[in-house]
């Protein structure tokens, strides 16, 4: 019994000892937990505290940051009214140069024009000097000539006047000189019978004087003309010569054909009829008409 009672008591005190080091063991957790999740609040509480200021510092970066954008966008705005200036500066001044330079070109134009005009005046002007150039010395070799021609002429008017002084003096020949134009002027009489074209032998003396002055003509053409007085041909005559037209003309080939046999040069010679359409004096008279009946020696250059 008492052994029971003892069995009994020590149980009783085991429970209780159990019970006690439970109820121990739950405080002892319960603090634990406690303490830990005090622990854990407080270290909640200290990384909100962080993430507050991180929050704050964020958000006050945030603002300095949109400052910036702000000031940067404000910036960008006025860059962009400076490169809209100096595009529009540049735009003036490029339209400026463009104006120039089509000024310019213009004036470029201008000047090639004038240069071309120039040139073309230039040219003109060169071929007048080469024209000039040719007219001159073209004019050199004319006067040349006309020297000779005079210089040829003068001495064949001097040697007729030389050779032929008998009959200038009594009035059958008459020499005279106009310019370049020399004329010997002999009366028909002399050298013709009346309504004949053959030469007398009076006649052939006097050409014969006349063809060794004519004889060195180089220069001159030797024109023999034929010329009558206004009288008709008469019927006695008419069959040979039909109108003073074919006396004149006869006689001035007689004349030429003479003259070509004394060798003064063919080539020279030219025998025209005037008949009575140049007469030198009026043929209202028989002296007027006396003149106009003649032969006339003209030299003329060629």
């Amino acid at each position: 019994m008492t052994r029971m009672t003892t069995q009994k008591t020590t149980w009783k005190s085991t429970v209780f000892i159990l019970l006690l080091v439970s109820i121990f063991i739950q405080g002892c957790v319960g603090k634990n937990r406690y303490m830990a999740e005090l622990s854990k609040n407080e270290s909640l509480a200290n990384q909100l505290e962080k993430q507050t200021k991180e929050q704050a510092r964020l958000q006050q970066e945030k603002a300095e940051i949109k400052k910036r954008l702000e000031a940067i966008s404000r910036q960008a705005g006025l860059r962009e009214k400076e490169q809209a200036d100096l595009i529009n500066a540049q735009a003036d001044q490029i339209a400026l140069l463009e104006s120039r330079q089509e000024a310019l070109a213009q004036e470029q134009k201008k000047l090639e024009q004038e240069k071309k005009a120039l040139a073309q005046r230039l040219n003109s002007a060169s071929q007048k000097t080469a024209s000039l150039k040719t007219m001159l010395v073209d004019a050199e070799k004319i006067a040349e000539q006309k020297i000779r021609d005079a210089q040829e002429s003068l001495k064949a008017r001097e040697a007729l006047i030389g050779s032929l002084k008998k009959e200038i003096d009594a009035g059958n020949i008459k020499i005279s000189q106009m310019n370049d134009r020399l004329s010997v002027q002999i009366v028909s009489k002399i050298l013709f019978p009346s309504g004949s074209d053959q030469v007398t032998g009076e006649g052939k003396s006097v050409l014969k004087k006349v063809s060794q002055s004519l004889k060195d003509i180089v220069q001159n053409k030797i024109r023999v003309e034929g010329h009558t007085d206004n009288v008709p041909i008469g019927p006695g005559l008419a069959d040979k010569f039909p109108s003073n037209w074919e006396l004149s003309t006869a006689r001035a080939t007689q004349v030429v054909r003479y003259l070509s046999q004394e060798n003064v040069n063919p080539e020279n010679l030219l025998a025209v009829g005037m008949a009575e359409y140049a007469p030198v004096a009026s043929n209202d008279s028989p002296d007027g008409r006396q003149k106009n009946r003649r032969i006339e020696i003209v030299l003329t250059p060629k």
